[in-house]
Formats: C-alpha cells, structure tokens, sequence
C-alpha cells in the first residue's frame, strides 16, 4: 500500500463496530467506545472475487442482537457495499482517511 497506493491480493481488513457513547463529567463531556455491535471484513482477493471492482468483497459477522457474531457464508451483494466504495472511497476501494494507522502508512 504504502509504495503501489494499492492494497496486495489477499488483504483482508477487519472493522470492529461499536457504539459512541457519552457521560457528562465534571472535567466536561466524554466520549467514550460504546457497546460492541459487531464485525466486519473486506477481502481482496483476484481468485474469489475477479469480477468485483477491486477483487473486493465484503462482508458482516453481526448478529441481529449485537450479541455475538453470526457465521455467514457469502459476501454482500456488489451494490450494497462496492458501489459506494467505487466512488468515494481515497485508496483502493478504502476509506483511509478514517483509518489513521492507514492513512499515515501511504508514502
């Protein structure tokens, strides 16, 4: 990523999805990582996924209750997820910028 500006084949990216919460404190308001709702991946891969753009796909691990993760088998439709990616998103299909560990690792 950081030479090319293009994430290798076989990259796999997992997001770990939470809640924002708050609390009002004397020092001010807070914010703080909420409750754990879930997780999602995004895989690269030419071999699984040579007709998507990017060789991306992308998938969920979220339960219906936010509880425990969920075992899927087939990626998100390509409308659902790769469309938006396509046309926003800075680096590869990925939205860098709000990934700072990302974002700072790009030549």
């Amino acid at each position: 990523m950081k030479k090319k500006g293009e994430f290798r084949d076989g990259t796999i990216i997992i997001k770990e999805l939470v809640l924002v919460g708050s609390k009002s404190a004397v020092s001010r308001n807070s914010y703080f990582i909420g409750n754990f709702i879930g997780l999602e991946a995004t895989i690269k891969s030419k071999k699984y996924f040579k007709d998507e753009p990017g060789n991306w796909a992308y998938f969920n691990f979220s339960s219906k209750d936010h509880k425990t993760l969920s075992k899927i088998e087939k990626a998100f439709p390509l409308k659902s997820c790769n469309s938006c990616h396509a046309g926003t998103a800075v680096d590869d299909f990925i939205f860098t910028p709000y990934y700072p560990v990302l974002s700072q690792g790009k030549a």
